[in-house]
Protein backbone atom coordinates (compact mmCIF):
# COMPACT_ATOMS: atom_id res chain seq x y z
CA UNK A 1 0.00 0.00 0.00
CA UNK A 2 1.47 3.42 -1.07
CA UNK A 3 1.95 5.87 1.81
CA UNK A 4 0.65 9.49 0.88
CA UNK A 5 2.79 12.24 2.08
CA UNK A 6 0.77 15.35 3.90
CA UNK A 7 0.62 17.51 1.21
CA UNK A 8 -1.27 14.59 -0.84
CA UNK A 9 -3.28 13.89 1.70
CA UNK A 10 -4.22 17.11 1.88
CA UNK A 11 -5.13 17.54 -1.54
CA UNK A 12 -7.74 14.43 -1.62
CA UNK A 13 -9.34 16.04 1.71
CA UNK A 14 -9.65 18.89 -0.58
CA UNK A 15 -10.98 17.27 -3.23
CA UNK A 16 -13.26 14.67 -1.86
CA UNK A 17 -14.91 17.78 -0.07
CA UNK A 18 -15.32 20.24 -2.73
CA UNK A 19 -17.13 17.58 -4.95
CA UNK A 20 -19.49 16.87 -2.24
CA UNK A 21 -23.46 17.04 -2.88
CA UNK A 22 -23.46 18.64 0.63
CA UNK A 23 -22.72 21.78 1.43
CA UNK A 24 -19.08 22.31 3.80
CA UNK A 25 -17.70 25.10 5.58
CA UNK A 26 -15.22 25.93 8.15
CA UNK A 27 -15.31 29.05 10.03
CA UNK A 28 -13.61 30.24 12.82
CA UNK A 29 -15.45 29.41 16.77
CA UNK A 30 -14.57 32.55 18.23
CA UNK A 31 -13.96 36.43 17.19
CA UNK A 32 -15.67 37.55 13.90
CA UNK A 33 -15.99 33.81 13.16
CA UNK A 34 -14.27 34.34 9.85
CA UNK A 35 -15.25 31.82 6.88
CA UNK A 36 -11.88 29.95 6.37
CA UNK A 37 -13.45 27.48 3.41
CA UNK A 38 -16.73 27.10 0.92
CA UNK A 39 -17.20 24.00 -1.02
CA UNK A 40 -18.45 24.16 -4.76
CA UNK A 41 -22.31 23.09 -3.34
CA UNK A 42 -22.27 25.42 -0.83
CA UNK A 43 -21.77 28.67 -2.94
CA UNK A 44 -24.31 27.17 -4.88
CA UNK A 45 -26.92 27.13 -2.15
CA UNK A 46 -26.37 30.42 -1.96
CA UNK A 47 -26.34 30.79 -5.66
CA UNK A 48 -23.39 32.69 -5.66
CA UNK A 49 -21.17 32.82 -9.19
CA UNK A 50 -17.93 32.32 -7.13
CA UNK A 51 -16.18 32.49 -4.01
CA UNK A 52 -15.32 35.77 -4.26
CA UNK A 53 -18.90 36.38 -4.77
CA UNK A 54 -19.81 34.48 -2.13
CA UNK A 55 -17.51 35.97 0.64
CA UNK A 56 -19.22 39.32 -0.69
CA UNK A 57 -22.61 38.63 -0.25
CA UNK A 58 -21.89 36.88 3.33
CA UNK A 59 -19.20 39.52 4.49
CA UNK A 60 -16.72 36.66 5.13
CA UNK A 61 -18.54 35.58 8.33
CA UNK A 62 -21.08 32.86 9.27
CA UNK A 63 -23.46 35.73 10.95
CA UNK A 64 -23.53 37.05 7.24
CA UNK A 65 -25.02 33.21 6.08
CA UNK A 66 -27.67 33.82 8.32
CA UNK A 67 -31.17 35.23 7.68
CA UNK A 68 -31.00 38.19 10.14
CA UNK A 69 -34.69 36.97 11.57
CA UNK A 70 -33.04 33.84 13.02
CA UNK A 71 -29.72 35.55 13.78
CA UNK A 72 -30.24 35.26 17.69
CA UNK A 73 -31.41 32.22 18.01
CA UNK A 74 -28.05 30.52 15.65
CA UNK A 75 -26.08 32.53 18.08
CA UNK A 76 -27.79 31.03 21.41
CA UNK A 77 -27.08 28.05 19.82
CA UNK A 78 -23.45 28.00 19.14
CA UNK A 79 -22.28 29.35 22.57
CA UNK A 80 -23.96 26.66 24.15
CA UNK A 81 -22.34 24.37 22.11
CA UNK A 82 -18.92 25.79 22.87
CA UNK A 83 -19.91 26.65 26.69
CA UNK A 84 -20.67 22.73 27.10
CA UNK A 85 -17.89 21.35 25.12
CA UNK A 86 -20.68 19.05 22.69
CA UNK A 87 -18.37 18.57 19.57
CA UNK A 88 -21.43 18.04 17.22
CA UNK A 89 -24.91 19.73 17.21
CA UNK A 90 -27.61 20.84 14.60
CA UNK A 91 -29.79 23.77 14.54
CA UNK A 92 -32.35 24.70 11.56
CA UNK A 93 -32.12 28.43 10.52
CA UNK A 94 -33.33 30.24 7.30
CA UNK A 95 -30.59 31.93 4.56
CA UNK A 96 -31.15 34.38 1.92
CA UNK A 97 -29.48 33.59 -1.16
CA UNK A 98 -28.03 36.58 -3.45
CA UNK A 99 -31.23 36.33 -5.95
CA UNK A 100 -33.51 37.25 -2.61
CA UNK A 101 -34.54 33.37 -2.05
CA UNK A 102 -35.32 32.75 1.09
CA UNK A 103 -34.17 28.65 2.07
CA UNK A 104 -34.38 26.62 5.47
CA UNK A 105 -31.21 24.54 5.79
CA UNK A 106 -30.12 21.88 8.41
CA UNK A 107 -27.24 22.40 9.84
CA UNK A 108 -24.91 19.94 11.13
CA UNK A 109 -21.84 22.02 12.80
CA UNK A 110 -18.71 19.82 14.29
CA UNK A 111 -16.46 21.96 16.91
CA UNK A 112 -12.26 21.18 17.15
CA UNK A 113 -9.24 22.56 17.76
CA UNK A 114 -6.72 22.72 14.49
CA UNK A 115 -3.19 23.16 15.98
CA UNK A 116 -2.35 26.34 13.61
CA UNK A 117 -5.89 28.32 13.21
CA UNK A 118 -7.49 27.31 16.95
CA UNK A 119 -11.13 26.55 17.50
CA UNK A 120 -12.90 26.10 14.61
CA UNK A 121 -16.82 24.79 13.36
CA UNK A 122 -16.92 22.46 10.32
CA UNK A 123 -20.25 22.57 8.77
CA UNK A 124 -21.89 20.03 6.95
CA UNK A 125 -24.91 21.87 5.96
CA UNK A 126 -28.29 20.46 3.50
CA UNK A 127 -31.62 22.03 2.21
CA UNK A 128 -34.17 21.74 5.41
CA UNK A 129 -37.24 19.65 5.46
CA UNK A 130 -40.63 20.02 6.61
CA UNK A 131 -39.27 19.82 10.03
CA UNK A 132 -38.80 23.56 10.14
CA UNK A 133 -38.85 26.57 12.30
CA UNK A 134 -41.12 29.82 12.03
CA UNK A 135 -39.66 32.35 13.83
CA UNK A 136 -42.71 34.49 14.91
CA UNK A 137 -44.15 31.09 16.55
CA UNK A 138 -43.37 31.05 20.48
CA UNK A 139 -39.70 29.62 21.48
CA UNK A 140 -41.27 26.80 23.29
CA UNK A 141 -43.11 25.42 20.15
CA UNK A 142 -39.50 26.13 18.28
CA UNK A 143 -37.67 23.36 20.48
CA UNK A 144 -40.17 21.04 20.25
CA UNK A 145 -40.57 21.60 16.82
CA UNK A 146 -36.61 20.79 15.82
CA UNK A 147 -37.28 17.71 18.31
CA UNK A 148 -39.98 16.07 16.68
CA UNK A 149 -39.25 15.48 13.27
CA UNK A 150 -42.52 13.27 12.12
CA UNK A 151 -45.27 15.43 10.03
CA UNK A 152 -48.66 15.42 11.60
CA UNK A 153 -50.90 13.04 9.03
CA UNK A 154 -54.48 14.09 8.47
CA UNK A 155 -56.79 11.57 7.39
CA UNK A 156 -59.79 13.54 5.67
CA UNK A 157 -63.43 12.14 6.30
CA UNK A 158 -66.87 13.41 5.79
CA UNK A 159 -69.00 10.15 7.00
CA UNK A 160 -69.39 8.82 10.57
CA UNK A 161 -70.56 5.66 10.69
CA UNK A 162 -69.28 1.98 11.61
CA UNK A 163 -65.91 0.64 10.58
CA UNK A 164 -65.59 -2.61 8.74
CA UNK A 165 -62.98 -5.02 9.11
CA UNK A 166 -60.94 -3.73 6.17
CA UNK A 167 -61.61 0.18 6.98
CA UNK A 168 -60.00 -0.95 10.30
CA UNK A 169 -57.20 -2.76 8.63
CA UNK A 170 -56.00 0.37 6.91
CA UNK A 171 -56.67 2.79 10.26
CA UNK A 172 -54.68 0.30 11.92
CA UNK A 173 -51.73 0.34 9.20
CA UNK A 174 -52.53 4.23 9.38
CA UNK A 175 -52.11 4.43 13.19
CA UNK A 176 -48.51 2.27 12.78
CA UNK A 177 -46.50 4.78 10.77
CA UNK A 178 -47.70 8.29 12.36
CA UNK A 179 -48.00 10.03 15.04
CA UNK A 180 -50.49 12.11 14.58
CA UNK A 181 -54.37 11.30 13.01
CA UNK A 182 -56.91 13.46 12.87
CA UNK A 183 -60.78 13.12 11.39
CA UNK A 184 -62.05 15.85 9.01
CA UNK A 185 -65.71 16.49 8.32
CA UNK A 186 -65.10 18.35 4.90
CA UNK A 187 -68.81 19.53 4.93
CA UNK A 188 -68.80 21.16 8.52
CA UNK A 189 -65.60 22.37 8.30
CA UNK A 190 -64.58 20.66 11.41
CA UNK A 191 -61.78 18.22 12.48
CA UNK A 192 -61.30 16.19 15.81
CA UNK A 193 -58.49 14.71 16.86
CA UNK A 194 -57.67 10.86 17.10
CA UNK A 195 -54.29 10.89 17.93
CA UNK A 196 -51.60 13.71 18.27
CA UNK A 197 -47.76 14.87 19.45
CA UNK A 198 -47.84 17.07 22.41
CA UNK A 199 -46.62 19.57 19.53
CA UNK A 200 -49.48 19.61 17.29
CA UNK A 201 -52.36 19.03 20.08
CA UNK A 202 -50.80 22.30 21.95
CA UNK A 203 -50.89 24.23 18.83
CA UNK A 204 -54.30 23.59 17.16
CA UNK A 205 -56.23 21.49 19.81
CA UNK A 206 -58.03 18.38 20.28
CA UNK A 207 -60.89 19.81 17.40
CA UNK A 208 -61.92 23.23 15.85
CA UNK A 209 -62.64 24.22 12.23
CA UNK A 210 -60.65 23.01 9.24
CA UNK A 211 -60.07 26.11 7.60
CA UNK A 212 -58.10 27.52 10.48
CA UNK A 213 -56.19 24.08 11.00
CA UNK A 214 -54.40 23.98 8.01
CA UNK A 215 -53.08 27.66 7.45
CA UNK A 216 -51.69 27.35 10.78
CA UNK A 217 -49.99 23.82 10.01
CA UNK A 218 -48.88 25.15 6.63
CA UNK A 219 -47.25 28.30 7.73
CA UNK A 220 -44.79 26.31 9.73
CA UNK A 221 -44.71 22.67 7.92
CA UNK A 222 -44.18 23.85 4.43
CA UNK A 223 -41.49 25.70 2.94
CA UNK A 224 -42.06 29.29 2.10
CA UNK A 225 -41.05 28.48 -1.94
CA UNK A 226 -44.06 26.60 -2.10
CA UNK A 227 -46.49 28.09 0.63
CA UNK A 228 -48.44 29.65 -2.04
CA UNK A 229 -49.11 26.87 -3.76
CA UNK A 230 -50.36 24.53 -0.71
CA UNK A 231 -52.22 27.25 0.72
CA UNK A 232 -54.21 26.73 -2.19
CA UNK A 233 -54.53 23.44 -2.10
CA UNK A 234 -55.97 23.28 1.23
CA UNK A 235 -58.55 25.84 0.53
CA UNK A 236 -61.70 24.67 1.78
CA UNK A 237 -64.05 26.46 -1.12
CA UNK A 238 -62.06 24.45 -3.45
CA UNK A 239 -61.30 21.41 -1.65
CA UNK A 240 -65.02 20.60 -0.82
CA UNK A 241 -65.13 20.54 -4.43
CA UNK A 242 -62.32 18.54 -5.09
CA UNK A 243 -63.61 15.76 -2.43
CA UNK A 244 -67.20 15.31 -3.98
CA UNK A 245 -67.11 12.12 -5.71
CA UNK A 246 -64.32 10.92 -3.19
CA UNK A 247 -64.65 7.27 -1.52
CA UNK A 248 -63.99 7.37 2.46
CA UNK A 249 -63.41 5.06 5.08
CA UNK A 250 -65.64 6.11 8.05
CA UNK A 251 -64.81 5.72 11.47
CA UNK A 252 -67.48 6.24 14.20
Amino acid sequence: MKILGEDQKKSLVYNGIDMMDAGYFIYRAEGDEEILYANKALIELYECDGIEDFMELTKGSFMGMVYSEDLDRVKDSIKQQISTGKKIDKVIYRIKTKNKKIKYIEDFGALYTDPDEGLLFGVTIFPGTSELVKPDIDDKIKEKLKNESEDATITIKNHFTGLNVEDKVVLSSISASYNSIHVIDIEADRYKEIRSTELLHNYVGSEGIVSEMFPKIMSIACSSDYLDDMMKFVDMSTLQDRLADTNFIDID
